[in-house]
């Protein structure tokens, strides 16, 4: 059996820096295309 030393050290987050600045798009952030498709294939 694997024995796990995870809990209670710390973890560097990779996605800090760009969640700070902004950069980081969310699912709020993103918009779809729509596409009219009445009648005719698309």
């Amino acid at each position: 059996m694997t024995e796990y030393n995870i809990l209670g050290k710390p973890i560097p987050r990779l996605d800090s820096r760009s969640k700070v600045t902004g950069e980081t798009k969310h699912l709020n952030d993103i918009t779809r295309q729509r596409r009219s498709c009445r009648g005719r294939s698309c």
